[in-house]
């Protein structure tokens, strides 16, 4: 069965992820990169759940099942079980009765979409799932989408499916006939807090998820602060001048002088060299999602960083910023980017 071969390949990587963190960085990476993971892989069983919830309940038409498991901010604004009868009459026919959960083609994670403080999974995690190859009497297939809330540190209410999409196969996806939906996703259902102080930095012996975590914690921190000096002396050396300045300014004057809230860190690409426990040289690519400016707008917030290279110091620092205020989502659940402010990010010295 796909579900459990999916299982058993997602328990190797896992297992292989802690093997080369032992290789690499001795016995204390290998015990982090075992509880970082163990978070996963809990929720990916709670996924496996929701999946089997919401394929009974569209085998056995059951509205009430599928109410109980839409996280309830969701729930008080939509007639779920109106809205879960409309997507059961959408199917042309009836689904196999005797063709049991466990016998379904695929099921998998489409996208962490919305990875919601990557740094640490115990605080906030939302993903999309599907069912793929639901089959119905009349021979026609369809794959049910939904996006679910694991954990929210902020409100557990928000904890649960968030929508539901039956897309018909084959057919145009972008095609509002080819689809119904459950529900919606809430942007921002209960914003996080920013920290209100900075973070000491570990030392570079420390984990390097240790040295992300402390680094977002202080962009979200001058964020709240409205802390343009801070963020200009994160920029590279060859990069400072009256110009950066300027442009940093110009930043916070864009989202209203400060932040007041956020949702999500996500750390898009990372690179990382390490030599006996030291880590010599690492970068990251980070997206902070759903920031709430003091204007009442949200934004998008991209940054490139380098945090170490003991080969080319003269990289160290952010060489590409990117402010961009959003308005909901495309066809993809990526944002849409209504206008935007970048610093950086032309060439490898980070110029503009």
């Amino acid at each position: 069965m796909t579900q459990n071969k999916s299982a058993i390949s997602s328990i190797g990587v896992l297992f292989l992820t802690a093997l080369l963190a032992v290789s690499s960085s001795g016995c204390k990476q290998f015990v982090q990169t075992v509880s970082y993971f163990r978070y996963r892989h809990e929720y990916d069983k709670a996924a496996l759940e929701y999946c089997r919830e919401v394929y009974n309940a569209f085998l056995h038409k059951d509205s009430s099942a599928i109410e109980k498991q839409i996280a309830k901010p969701v729930a008080e604004k939509h007639d779920i079980k109106a809205e879960a009868e409309k997507a059961f009459a959408f199917l042309d026919g009836e689904i196999d009765k005797d063709r049991t959960f466990e016998e379904i083609n695929d099921l998998k994670s489409w996208s962490q979409f919305h990875n919601i403080d990557s740094i640490d999974y115990t605080n906030n995690y939302t993903a999309g799932w599907s069912i793929e190859d639901v089959v119905t009497d009349k021979g026609t297939v369809y794959d049910i989408d939904m996006r679910i809330c694991f954990a929210y540190k902020q409100n557990e209410d928000n904890v649960g499916i968030m929508d539901i999409a039956v897309v018909q196969r084959d057919d145009d996806y972008e095609k509002e006939d080819s689809k119904v939906r459950i529900g919606e996703f809430i942007e921002c259902l209960s914003p996080c807090k920013l920290p209100s102080e900075y973070t000491e930095m570990p030392d570079r012996e420390a984990f390097s998820l240790s040295v992300r975590e402390a680094y977002a914690d202080n962009m979200l921190c001058a964020l709240g602060k409205g802390d343009s000096e801070w963020l200009y002396g994160q920029f590279r050396n060859s990069m400072k001048n009256d110009e950066l300045k300027a442009k940093v300014s110009d930043v916070f004057q864009f989202i209203g002088g400060s932040a007041t809230g956020y949702s999500s860190v996500y750390n898009q690409f990372a690179t990382k060299r390490v030599n006996y426990g030291t880590i010599e040289q690492m970068t990251d690519e980070m997206i902070i999602y759903d920031v709430i400016g003091a204007n009442g707008n949200v934004y998008q917030i991209e940054y490139k960083i380098t945090y170490f290279d003991d080969d080319s110091p003269e990289k160290i620092g952010i060489n590409y910023f990117a402010v961009n205020r959003v308005g909901g989502y495309d066809s993809s659940f990526d944002h849409i980017i209504m206008d935007s402010i970048k610093i950086g990010g032309n060439d490898d010295t980070g110029s503009a």
